[in-house]
């Protein structure tokens, strides 16, 4: 069984592998992040967030078709929050609630490293939920 990742129900990747999170505390003078609403508390907030990166693989045997892939990936993905789900088969493993997605990139080689596979897509997610 392989590793698949979704967000909001759509799987993210033939394979992927959400890497271990880091958390960020986030003070009352912390400069608002320009890709994230997070930083902008109220005084009742836990003042801290969770980074999650997600590793992909994503297959196709054109270049052409992998960025028509991405683009798509991006329109369906972009605005909301939702659940990240890390799944292996149909079972869930961990699910991040409340996400958001903010970032997509190629996969640099320390991302492979870390992920234990040659993955070629990154996304970067926040979440100010725990997982469950």
């Amino acid at each position: 069984m392989s590793d698949v990742i979704e967000f909001d129900g759509v799987q993210i990747g033939d394979r992927g592998r959400l890497l271990v999170p880091q958390v960020e505390s986030l003070g009352r003078n912390t400069e608002p992040m320009l890709w994230s609403t997070f930083a902008e508390l109220e005084d009742a907030s836990r003042n801290w967030i969770y980074r999650i990166r997600a590793v992909v693989v994503v297959v196709r045997n054109a270049d052409w078709k992998l960025m028509q892939y991405v683009g798509s990936l991006r329109a369906s993905l972009s605005g909301t929050k939702a659940d990240l789900v890390g799944k292996t088969g149909s079972v869930a493993r961990i699910t991040w609630p409340d996400a958001r997605r903010d970032a997509i990139r190629p996969s640099l080689p320390e991302d492979r490293r870390r992920a234990g596979f040659d993955a070629n897509l990154v996304l970067d997610f926040t979440s100010a939920s725990d997982p469950s």
